[in-house]
């Protein structure tokens, strides 16, 4: 069954319209006005654990839709952990300075 909200629940696990948790941190949002669709991005942390055994820092970026800013539809991975970088980066650095260096 599609998981629905007409409320924002801070505290709790947000999770898209398939019932899995939204994974879009460090995330920008912008609205598209002739589709009348939001759009959220950000890392992928399906695969991170925390702690001294965690061994990757993200997987990725996610890309949601929403047409409310309450029920966000999952689109899949937009950019692979594992892109190719043209400068020397530490991959698990990617994220923080391509904010950084293009004020995203």
């Amino acid at each position: 069954m599609p998981m629905s909200y007409n409320a924002i629940h801070p505290g709790k696990v947000w999770l898209d319209t398939s019932g899995k948790p939204i994974q879009a941190h460090g995330f920008s949002v912008f609205y598209n006005e002739q589709e009348k669709l939001w759009y959220w991005y950000g890392e992928n942390k399906e695969k991170t654990v925390g702690g001294k055994q965690n061994t990757i820092w993200h997987w990725g970026v996610r890309l949601y839709t929403s047409p409310d800013l309450y029920n966000w539809t999952d689109k899949g991975q937009i950019i692979s952990r594992y892109v190719w970088l043209p400068m020397d980066w530490d991959d698990d650095k990617l994220m923080i300075r391509w904010k950084k260096e293009w004020k995203v």
